[in-house]
């Protein structure tokens, strides 16, 4: 293949034309066109710098649904927030103790197993948090299915408590037809938007840095680019989601129109651009260089000639 054209972009939400932080839309100065329709565009993420300032805790997952015995179901809520493991028991054992439920809760954490256990005493038999509804919960406190508390036996993880569930951003653009392209990402094998993910390998509240060595180009099938809607999801975002972001951010994109090799040597099958003035003059030059370049060629022709009757009447 041959890259017949090639444009870097640079992007900062604070300048962006329309939308939010967090979804911004772009329109480009002037839209970039394919030269032929023969050719199509590439897509790359080159640089992002985005700010790790979301909640790992967020709604909908802020709420609670619970079941004393075989009563009716209930809900509760909680502070969106970003949470070590022993803040988060802590804060779900005072709400659950503040709502009078009849029984005393303790929320406890093993650091040495990684587990948490969950327990009561009181006139409570049998208390249920349904995680069906709340998978992020569910996965941060070790859960693979309801919590189940009796006044017997308490509830202990099934597996070590992650408080940091959240371990890629995924850099997407929603107007662009990148039909080559599927996920399961939030969602179940659904045609992508997702131009490059981004592993974070730095701590909440500090920048995730996006610099690759080597490109991983996204083919699109428009014709014409002339804006750009772009957001950032997360591991737990749903499907067209973005994160909650409320600071600026900014990233570089390269777009490259590429021609496949088996079609170098044929004629688009764009229509030719228009003869202008501009165009007329360009030939003309050409013309003129071509015919310059035959005078000078005839003429060291000529001379050569010329010295070759010269040497052969000093021999006669």
């Amino acid at each position: 293949m041959s890259v017949i054209n090639q444009y870097n972009l640079y992007f900062n939400t604070n300048y962006r034309n329309s939308s939010t932080v967090d979804y911004p839309f772009f329109n480009l100065v002037k839209p970039i066109s394919l030269a032929s329709s023969n050719n199509y565009f590439e897509i790359a993420l080159t640089s992002a710098s985005i700010p790790f300032a979301w909640y790992i805790l967020r709604s909908p997952d802020t709420t609670i649904y619970y079941k004393l015995d075989s009563g009716a179901t209930l809900s509760t809520s909680i502070p969106a927030g970003s949470y070590n493991i022993n803040a988060l028991l802590s804060l779900l054992q005072t709400k659950f103790n503040s709502l009078s439920l009849g029984s005393t809760f303790t929320f406890t954490f093993d650091r040495n197993t990684q587990y948490a256990t969950f327990s009561m005493t009181g006139s409570i038999t049998t208390f249920t948090i349904f995680f069906s509804t709340n998978k992020l919960l569910c996965k941060i406190l070790g859960f693979q299915e309801n919590l189940i508390i009796t006044s017997s036996t308490p509830a202990v993880s099934k597996q070590q408590v992650n408080c940091s569930p959240i371990r890629n951003v995924y850099f997407r653009c929603d107007n662009l037809a990148m039909t080559n392209n599927f996920e399961s990402v939030g969602t179940v094998n659904l045609q992508s938007d997702i131009i490059e993910i981004i592993p974070i390998t730095t701590n909440i509240n500090s920048y995730i840095l996006y610099n690759p060595s080597n490109l991983n180009y996204n083919r699109i099938n428009n014709n014409v680019i002339s804006n750009l809607s772009i957001y950032i999801s997360d591991d737990e975002s749903a499907f067209g989601d973005s994160v909650p972001l409320l600071l600026n951010w900014s990233f570089s994109i390269r777009i490259r129109e590429i021609r496949p090799d088996y079609l170098n040597g044929m004629k688009d099958t764009l229509p030719q651009a228009p003869i202008t003035n501009n165009n007329i003059d360009d030939k003309l030059n050409e013309e003129k260089l071509k015919i310059q370049d035959l005078k000078e060629k005839l003429n060291k022709q000529i001379e050569e000639i010329r010295l070759k009757k010269n040497q052969n009447k000093n021999l006669e």
